[in-house]
């Protein structure tokens, strides 16, 4: 009689439905948000000779890139990587044979920079080159490049006296610098933190 009585069909029902309840809530977890590494150029792409007289230089340039770890810590250490993207050798190439940087095991939402430094042949010919290259940052899980395409490019610098630096101040606060005569020194403590303020100008033609 019992067992064919809506109260206890409806007392099953719930009995049954709570218990499949239960056991899902048993077995989910919260899903862990995936670590990921990113890569970030942080230096120009141009680079260049002295326009009239490419052996005066400058013809190192630094060329870089900023490593994070987003979501969680680096899967171990994380190595950043130079990579040409062809073999030709005459005009840009790295200044030492480092091709590679450990930045060492990054933290959640930490980021490193690794600076590479090429130098540019100081000849007249290395006008208008360039080179495709590629930095990419490797930890145990992944390995991300930078955006593609990217290359160096060789640009005439003018070397003519169309900029200038009017002051150099620095100081501990805003409200408080002090300028700099040409040729003098700055007085800084290593630990200390400190305002700097460059006033120039340059040439309102822009560059060639």
């Amino acid at each position: 009689m019992w067992q064919n009585h809506p109260f206890l069909k409806l007392l099953t029902s719930v009995i049954l439905l709570a218990l499949v309840l239960g056991g899902l809530l048993n077995t989910y977890s919260p899903a862990q948000a995936a670590t990921t590494l990113t890569i970030t150029p942080i230096t120009w792409n141009i680079i260049g000779l002295d326009s009239n007289n490419p052996a005066t230089g400058p013809r190192f340039f630094p060329v870089a890139a900023r490593v994070c770890s987003i979501g969680g810590p680096s899967d171990g250490p994380v190595t950043v990587n130079f990579v040409w993207g062809d073999a030709n050798t005459t005009y840009i190439n790295l200044r030492t044979p480092i091709t590679s940087i450990n930045v060492g095991t990054l933290a959640t939402g930490g980021c490193a920079d690794a600076y590479f430094e090429v130098a540019v042949n100081p000849v007249m010919a290395a006008f208008d080159q360039s080179r495709p290259y590629t930095i990419t940052a490797t930890d145990a899980d992944e390995t991300v490049p930078t955006p593609q395409p990217r290359e160096l490019y060789v640009e005439h610098l003018i070397s003519q006296n169309r900029n200038a630096t009017t002051n150099i101040r620095y100081g501990t606060t805003l409200a408080n610098l002090t300028s700099v005569a040409a040729g003098g020194a700055m007085n800084l403590v290593v630990g200390g933190n400190y305002y700097i303020e460059l006033t120039g100008g340059t040439a309102t033609q822009g560059y060639e």
